[in-house]
């Protein structure tokens, strides 16, 4: 892929029924549920892989990084046949000139979520230290 394929903006979509709250850059964004946003290529995929496995996580279903239930879900939350990239022409020249800058977070002005302590089980909110914990739990304690 070309490098500036990264750039090109894409609709990521939070297909859960619960808010998202990524991460990326040491900055958390909040993605309200069933929202729709406009996102440049490599942020969209960042954060749709972590929703993904979240929610395959959470579906207690058996997945990997290779496996077609996560290709399928990362094809949902992308709209894969539906990404198309935007012209450079038809950019205002300010967001070109920062498309070619490191992204600045501050600049997305959206609300910010207040910083989570380790990691919570979707199913009873439980807080765990670590991600490994809270999968331990989440197979013992939720399964399907």
């Amino acid at each position: 892929m070309d490098e500036s394929a990264n750039y090109d903006v894409v609709s990521f979509t939070n297909i859960s029924d619960k808010d998202f709250v990524g991460m990326f850059g040491g900055k958390e964004r909040k993605f309200e549920a069933h929202s729709v946003t406009q996102l440049p290529r490599f942020l969209a995929k960042h954060f749709a892989y972590h929703l993904a496995t979240r929610t395959l996580m959470a579906s207690g279903k058996e997945w990997g990084n290779e496996s077609k239930e996560l290709k399928d879900m990362l094809g949902v939350i992308l709209g894969s046949a539906a990404v198309k990239p935007v012209e450079v022409a038809s950019v205002p020249e300010t967001v070109a000139a920062q498309a070619q800058s490191p992204v600045e977070f501050e600049d997305l002005k959206e609300e910010t979520v207040p910083e989570a302590e380790g990691f919570a089980c979707v199913n009873c909110n439980k807080t765990f230290k670590t991600e490994s914990a809270l999968k331990a739990h989440g197979t013992r304690f939720h399964k399907s």
